[in-house]
């Protein structure tokens, strides 16, 4: 992987998950890749067209995983509340992400060590 596209999807990675790095220090990007996989497989078991809002009580690491975007209560298209079909593409790309980033720096790379964003 390029250098910079490295860069980039380290900076994304952290960003993105950042609240569950800061409660995870010493985690590593396999264990990253772990906790999307279980809130992948628990979003899984839902009918795609359910809405987030009305199962979120049901949820256990996907709420929290759900907990970093906006209120699932909140419109994400005009009037539309998520959808699972919808968060779902969001935890296969996190996923597709993390698994470059153990690509190129291994599975025992500790997330504590991905980058934040510099603020100009």
């Amino acid at each position: 992987m390029a250098k910079k596209h490295l860069d980039f999807v380290k900076r994304i990675a952290r960003q993105s998950h950042g609240r569950w790095i800061d409660s995870n220090p010493s985690a590593t990007l396999g264990d990253l890749l772990s906790y999307l996989e279980v809130v992948r497989d628990g979003l899984s078991e839902y009918d795609p067209d359910d809405v987030l809002a009305e199962i979120i009580d049901e949820l256990d690491l996907a709420a929290d995983y759900l907990s970093d975007f906006d209120e699932v209560d909140e419109p994400v298209f005009d009037d539309e509340l998520a959808t699972v079909d919808y968060r779902m593409a969001n935890v296969e790309e996190d996923i597709g992400d993390v698994e470059e980033l153990i690509e190129s720096l291994g599975a025992s790379f500790r997330v504590s060590r991905l980058p934040k964003w510099k603020l100009l």
